[in-house]
C-alpha cells in the first residue's frame, strides 16, 4: 500500500495538484463557477488534464504500483481499477481548476478569457495545445535525461574525478 500511496502522491504533485495557499473549502458563487467552467472548457482545460492523466507513463506507474500491492490480481481488474482512478482524478482536477478559477478570478477577467478563447487566436492554441504539450514533455525527458552529464561535468571540473 505504502507504494501506491508513494506513486499517487508523485503522480499528483507532477500535475500540480499541490494548491497550498488556495483558497480551500471556499464555497463560490454558482454564476462564477459556471463562467469558470465556459472558460475552462473553451480553453480545452479538461481535454488537457485528461490527456496527462492518461500518458502511457502515468497509467505504467499506477499499474507497477497496484501490482506491488496486489500480485496475484488479474491483468483486467488492475487495468480497470487504473482506468477507474483516471477518470476520478480528471474530474477531480476539472472540478477544482473551476473552483480556483470562481473564486481567483473576477467575472471581468473570466469574461476576457472567454473571449480570447472564442477567438481564432484562442482556438488555434487550444487546437495546437496537444502536440506543444507532447512536444514540451518529450523535450523535457531529453533534457532531463542530459542533466547527469552536465552535473557530472560541473562536479568535476571542480575537483577529481575517478576514471571511469
Amino acid at each position: 500500500m505504502k507504494h501506491l500511496l508513494v506513486a499517487a502522491s508523485a503522480i499528483l504533485l507532477s500535475l500540480g495538484a499541490a494548491t497550498a495557499g488556495a483558497a480551500q473549502g471556499t464555497e463560490p458563487d454558482p454564476a462564477m463557477v459556471a463562467l469558470a467552467e465556459q472558460v475552462l472548457t473553451a480553453s480545452g482545460n479538461g481535454a488537457t488534464v485528461g490527456s496527462v492523466l492518461r500518458t502511457s507513463e502515468t497509467r505504467t506507474i499506477m499499474r507497477d504500483a497496484l501490482r506491488r500491492v496486489l500480485p496475484a490480481a488479474s491483468d483486467a481488474a488492475l487495468d480497470a481499477a487504473v482506468d477507474g482512478e483516471l477518470s476520478h482524478e480528471r474530474q477531480a482536477f476539472f472540478e477544482e481548476n473551476r473552483r480556483l478559477y470562481a473564486t481567483m478570478f473576477s467575472a471581468a477577467e473570466l469574461k476576457d478569457m472567454l473571449a480570447f478563447y472564442s477567438s481564432p487566436g484562442g482556438k488555434a492554441l487550444v487546437a495546437h495545445g496537444p502536440a506543444i504539450t507532447a512536444e514540451k514533455m518529450a523535450f523535457g525527458r531529453q533534457l532531463g535525461s542530459e542533466a547527469i552529464v552536465r552535473m557530472k561535468a560541473a562536479v568535476c571540473a571542480r575537483e577529481a574525478c575517478p576514471a571511469q
